[in-house]
């Protein structure tokens, strides 16, 4: 399975890089991942120093404002606009959702060489189901993280 880091390589390879300068706030995201009561999965996303504009998207990229971009387990789902999204679906087995802030023109923002993303663990024990793994009142949604640096919105 690839890592974030990869995901975060191959996008660089798109899209190029933004370092935050130094001058700057430097924006961050977490992420949480809710069981949908109906069916599938809800994305949600706090960000500090940092707005959604998708208004501006293609525009000139500033260090606080863009989009973001939504990576399963190494492949790019879409771009987001805003703090929710819902997936429908998870394939049975254990999911990466990985989320990568985006200035306008799509670059990648970093800060000290690193990529500013999310990630969220998922185990889906089948299709129907898709109930999240070790899922308790501390963590509801079962989420795992393999980036301790990162906030990922877990209680």
């Amino acid at each position: 399975a690839e890592t974030s880091a990869d995901n975060m390589s191959e996008m660089e390879h798109h899209h190029g890089m933004l370092e935050i300068p130094d001058d700057q706030p430097v924006p961050t995201v977490s992420l949480m991942l809710y069981p949908d009561p109906v069916q599938g999965w809800n994305l949600q996303l706090e960000t500090t120093n940092f707005e959604f504009a998708p208004e501006r998207v293609n525009e000139s990229s500033l260090p606080n404002e863009g989009h973001a971009h939504l990576y399963i387990n190494g492949e790019k789902v879409t771009r987001l606009y805003s703090e929710w999204y819902h997936l429908p679906s998870l394939p049975p087995g254990e999911h990466e959702i990985v989320v990568g802030l985006n200035a306008n023109g799509h670059e990648a923002l970093m800060h000290d060489d690193s990529p500013i993303e999310a990630s969220v663990m998922v185990e889906v024990s089948d299709a129907a189901a898709a109930t999240p793994n070790e899922a308790d009142d501390a963590n509801p949604a079962g989420m795992t993280t393999d980036r301790a640096t990162e906030a990922i919105g877990l209680p």
